[in-house]
């Protein structure tokens, strides 16, 4: 269910940004790995929390602390699911 629009070039961007991160750190991955998990959800996740910041643009930093952060080691049910 996608509630913000978003251009592939960007997702694209996130996903290797997620990619290396596996890489990098391959816990992660096994994070990513959750089924209740998605990029969609990642990215509507990540779109939430931009315009509850009220910020209208972010660094990849800070892009990647906000995707790190749904793929915790506890499920997070974003809240334009709970509304």
């Amino acid at each position: 269910m996608a509630t913000m629009k978003s251009n592939n070039a960007a997702i694209a961007a996130m996903q290797q940004m997620l990619q290396e991160r596996c890489i990098a750190e391959p816990t992660f991955a096994i994070k990513m790995a959750n089924p209740s998990k998605s990029m969609e959800g990642a990215v509507n996740y990540l779109c939430v929390q931009i315009q509850k910041s009220g910020l209208c643009c972010i660094d990849d930093a800070t892009v990647m602390n906000i995707l790190v952060h749904y793929y915790p080691k506890y499920n997070i049910i974003p809240s334009y699911l709970t509304a």
